[in-house]
């Protein structure tokens, strides 16, 4: 537990290590936008929801997808039984 009333400072070597944890690895940009170019030029399951031209399916499902009133009727049905 941690009191918020302590006023000595962090030790500088803990604020170093905190800056650099969980820090993204860099990301090549064009390895990355020439890999998403191939995906989508063979294709796959979500190229396959685009083609057949139903906008309600889930994107990489066969299930449609739920309407906001649906989904609004069952957020309000799920919060009652809380």
């Amino acid at each position: 537990m941690t009191d918020d009333n302590d006023k000595t400072p962090l030790d500088p070597r803990i604020a170093e290590l905190a800056k650099t944890y969980n820090e993204p690895k860099p990301l090549d940009r064009v390895a990355a936008w020439e890999a998403i170019r191939a995906a989508r030029s063979q294709g796959g399951k979500a190229a396959e929801v685009r083609a057949s031209g139903d906008r309600r399916l889930a994107r990489g499902s066969r299930m449609p997808a739920l309407s906001t009133r649906a989904a609004a009727w069952i957020s309000g049905i799920a919060a009652l039984l809380v």
